[in-house]
């Protein structure tokens, strides 16, 4: 079966564009629901996708179909090089997304999780993880 043809993105455009649209009470909710404090959250630099954006970028996860959020957090996945090379979601109620990209597209390729144990080839990632020692900006 072919799989449809997923063109490349301006990661860092979306990234940027979906950190607009973040504000004060989502960061807050975002500490409270991963427990880590604001200023670390804050230093991620997430934004937030609505239910369109969801819709518009194919996002998807587990129980995402059944039962789509109305909104998650968005978090830039950088490359070696520190290119944005995709995004990573968590729900409110803590389900993790993903976008689907050119290079991942029916490859089975493993993405960010929320447990930061699997592999990534773009990175590992887990934004309840604590900061300490973190060279982020």
């Amino acid at each position: 079966m072919l799989q449809p043809q997923i063109q490349e993105r301006d990661w860092k455009a979306e990234a940027e564009g979906l950190r607009g649209q973040m504000t004060d009470d989502r960061l807050k909710a975002l500490a409270e629901t991963t427990g880590v404090v604001e200023t670390a959250c804050a230093k991620l630099s997430p934004g937030w996708a609505t239910k369109d954006d969801l819709l518009r970028l194919r996002a998807s996860g587990t129980g995402w179909q059944e039962d789509p959020p109305d909104g998650a957090w968005a978090f830039a996945e950088h490359g070696g090089d520190g290119r944005v090379v995709g995004l990573s979601l968590r729900a409110p109620d803590g389900r993790k997304g993903s976008i689907p990209t050119a290079t991942s597209a029916g490859r089975g390729h493993s993405r960010a999780s929320g447990t930061g144990t699997e592999t990534s080839r773009a990175l590992r990632f887990d934004p309840s993880a604590s900061l300490r020692g973190s060279s982020l900006p």
